[in-house]
């Protein structure tokens, strides 16, 4: 089982990693939550994921909310996980088990999960841990 410092303490590492890599490559910011992710409006689809990275060329989506589907979002999984929806709307989503000590990276195209395995991440060059 996982502690909530423990899961703050993956949040902050991968952050760190990600802020990391987005200033070496100029390429984006990576977003800490709290920050609402509105997915869908008119259904009222907002999530708020542990982690998140938005490339510069889409960084006109974050206001005081992010208007759109992130780049990449990271959710460190507790004993009872209820990342809902956020998986079929984002590039690609990286769930972190603590307790397995792994990582499930998920790929996703038009709305549709297509593949659940370690593969080439969605920002180039950053490797998935």
């Amino acid at each position: 089982m996982a502690s909530s410092s423990h899961r703050e303490g993956e949040r902050e590492r991968h952050g760190r990693r990600l802020n990391a890599y987005a200033r070496v490559h100029d390429s984006g910011r990576e977003w800490l939550s709290p920050l609402d992710v509105v997915l869908d409006e008119a259904r009222a689809l907002v999530v708020q994921p542990d982690l998140m990275f938005i490339s510069k060329e889409r960084e006109s989506i974050v206001h005081d909310h992010v208007d759109g589907e992130p780049d990449l979002v990271v959710e460190v999984l507790s004993p009872n996980p209820r990342i809902g929806k956020t998986e079929e709307r984002v590039r690609e989503c990286w769930l972190v088990h603590l307790d397995r000590r792994d990582v499930t990276v998920i790929t996703c195209a038009n709305s549709r999960i297509r593949a659940r395995r370690v593969s080439e991440p969605a920002i180039p060059r950053f490797p998935v841990p």
